[in-house]
């Protein structure tokens, strides 16, 4: 169960959000003030607009979303996110795309409800507290979704950061881009010198990444393996 403070402190930081406690769910509108700074390859939250090159990577938006948060579909690559509502469709259908293009998954029964397909970049950010959670993975997915809604698909494919490709096909070019690292890891223990070189122990330095590397390890083989028997 979601603790009472963790609940507050996100309604401190985002009032328009209810938490559903009988459900677990937090869902409500979602408003945000961001913009993407390239130097550091990082969506910073509630910027000064200081007339600076980064001013023109500036947005403010809002959303309704709904968050699941319950603890047992708390997996390294992915948390339940959905947005609520027709604007995933606008977006898609003035970009001529699909909602898959804009990692957006159609729920079947309702046209209106697309869910969040996010993390691969930075999967260990789903164990995170949830405040944490909502600024550094759900804030930076609706940015990426309101500068294509004013720039265009293509242009934050060219000025954004990179992406990796839907579903199962992702999650292989993910592993495969980090296999060479993680596998060094596959014998260290907590107390272990983290073997990134770091210096650091290794549970104060990788292992959450790892982790989240072994679980997206799982959801692939099982994936896989699903679309061979289909």
């Amino acid at each position: 169960m979601t603790s009472d403070k963790t609940i507050l402190d996100v309604q401190h930081a985002y009032p328009r959000l209810q938490y559903d406690r009988d459900n677990q769910v937090l869902h409500g509108r979602i408003s945000f003030a961001a913009r993407w700074i390239p130097i550091i390859e990082r969506v910073e939250l509630n910027p000064q607009i200081n007339n600076n090159e980064y001013d023109e990577y500036f947005i403010e938006d809002e959303y309704r979303i709904c968050v699941s948060t319950k603890p047992e579909i708390f997996i390294a690559s992915h948390r339940d996110v959905y947005i609520i509502g027709n604007v995933s469709n606008q977006i898609s259908k003035k970009e001529k795309c699909q909602p898959e293009d804009l990692h957006l998954q159609k729920i079947s029964s309702y046209p209106y409800i697309h869910k969040c397909c996010l993390l691969l970049g930075n999967p260990e950010v789903a164990n995170k507290p949830l405040l944490e959670f909502i600024n550094e993975a759900i804030i930076p997915f609706l940015y990426r979704l309101s500068y294509i809604s004013e720039k265009g698909l293509q242009k934050a494919r060219e000025n954004l950061w990179p992406e990796y490709s839907h579903e199962n096909e992702g999650r292989l070019e993910y592993l495969q881009e980090h296999k060479e690292s993680m596998d060094k890891m596959r014998e260290a223990e907590r107390n272990h010198t983290c073997p990134c070189g770091s210096n650091k122990k290794f549970k104060k330095c990788c292992i959450d990444k790892f982790k989240a590397y072994t679980q997206i390890e799982k959801e692939h083989e099982k994936t896989s393996e699903n679309e061979n028997i289909a």
